[in-house]
């Protein structure tokens, strides 16, 4: 339903927000108070064309919004609605925009649309009733919705728009296949040769992180090495090193200690610092010995580090969008080599699927001839009480192709004489 419509700049109006309640409304007023512009302006909220006379202020845009709760599940099953649905908000959101420069710009849920999605989409949501309306009525578009609605399913109609939700997404797969069968033995050598390119590298962030800290070694081991040595002299390094000057402090710290016995504690921190000094030495000593790199594990890690390089240039530019070409290349790959396999497989499940589709749908045909035949009587039954004595309703069916409400056409027919 119709909950709230936001009209900006068109006709009389400057600014109005209308809200909707359940059930019936009823907008009153003195001619020319402004009801027909209301109208004027859901209509081309819902696809209807507008013109620069209807804007009443050139200079601003004209903004009209309408907003729907889509709280009919028949409504929300459509197909058009498909790309707008949101399953855990049922409000549709219609924007049209007439800019100062003549342009239109139209929304739906904040998605762009044209002029043509908006009016398919606007036809299932309001019907306009008037003395010069083109009613939904006459449309054999909607003769099978309005059937449907006298119609209780039960759960044959939710069983079959699954059945054939899967059923596309077979056929699709199918599709897909023929496409690849096409596939030359020229495309076939180029991802074989993609596929083993990119299996040369690990796509693992820290494997990578790794490799480039082992190579920055590499390049920098003469300088990391120049480093460590003048580390290795300042601390331990002859008179004036600092594992000297600890131990120069040793003779002072104990004649502190026997004037004040308080100072004691300064003793072991000072012993402390020895100990964590001779270990930073040993440490450094250790480190400067396994970074001594042999010509061959060198060329190796610059080797792979070419690698990912290469990787990168040309199927990045992250490691993450490396990986996903990777597995994308490689399963179109293994469905092209295993098509055929693959295909008869995919026939068969279609195959076992269509049977129990049909037969969803054959219910629900049968379920609709049924009240077929009422409305019938029904129509004819009141159309003799108005006095149309000699007046004829048909509901015609036809047998189509399998469709999202199934596989029946359904057209009303009316001879009123």
């Amino acid at each position: 339903m119709l909950s709230q419509l936001t009209i900006t700049n068109f006709g009389l109006i400057d600014r109005i927000v209308m809200d909707f309640d359940e059930g019936l409304n009823i907008l009153t007023g003195e001619t020319g108070a402004g009801k027909s512009i209301l109208i004027d302006a859901l209509r081309i909220a819902l696809g209807d064309r507008m013109n620069a006379s209807q804007v009443r202020d050139p200079a601003k845009a004209c903004i009209i919004e309408a907003a729907f709760t889509l709280d009919n599940e028949e409504i929300r099953a459509l197909e058009v609605l498909e790309d707008f649905r949101d399953d855990d908000d049922p409000t549709l959101i219609i924007q049209r925009r007439y800019m100062p420069d003549g342009k239109n710009k139209i929304k739906i849920n904040g998605s762009p649309v044209t002029v043509g999605q908006l009016k398919e989409i606007g036809d299932y949501l309001i019907d306009f009733h008037g003395p010069h309306d083109h009613q939904r009525l006459l449309s054999s578009h909607f003769h099978l919705s309005m059937l449907d609605r006298l119609i209780n399913f039960g759960t044959t109609k939710q069983q079959y728009q699954h059945l054939y939700t899967e059923y596309m997404e077979l056929e699709k797969r199918i599709e897909d296949l023929e496409h690849l069968a096409q596939a030359s033995e020229r495309e076939i050598d180029l991802l074989s040769y993609q596929v083993k390119e990119l299996e040369q590298v690990s796509f693992k962030e820290t494997d990578y992180e790794q490799l480039q800290q082992e190579q920055s070694k590499i390049d920098n081991a003469e300088k990391l090495n120049l480093t460590i040595n003048e580390l290795i002299d300042l601390l331990e390094g002859g008179d004036t090193g600092t594992s000297e000057n600890i131990r120069k402090s040793f003779s002072c710290m104990r004649t502190l200690n026997q004037i004040d016995a308080g100072t004691e504690s300064l003793m072991d921190s000072l012993t402390q610092l020895q100990e964590l000094n001779d270990q930073t030495v040993s440490d450094l000593k250790s480190y400067a010995a396994n970074i001594t790199y042999s010509q061959e594990a060198a060329e190796a890690v610059n080797t792979q580090m070419d690698m990912y390089i290469n990787v990168l240039r040309k199927y990045g530019p992250t490691l993450s969008d490396a990986n996903k070409y990777y597995l994308e290349s490689k399963q179109k790959l293994e469905s092209i080599i295993n098509r055929e396999h693959d295909d008869a497989e995919l026939r068969k499940e279609l195959k076992t699927l269509e049977k129990t589709l049909a037969t969803r749908a054959d219910e629900m045909s049968q379920l609709r001839k049924k009240v077929a035949r009422t409305l019938i009587k029904t129509v004819e039954k009141e159309l003799k009480e108005l006095g149309i004595l000699n007046a004829r309703f048909d509901i015609k069916f036809e047998r189509g192709m399998y469709q999202l409400q199934g596989l029946d056409k359904v057209v009303f027919y009316i001879s009123p004489n």
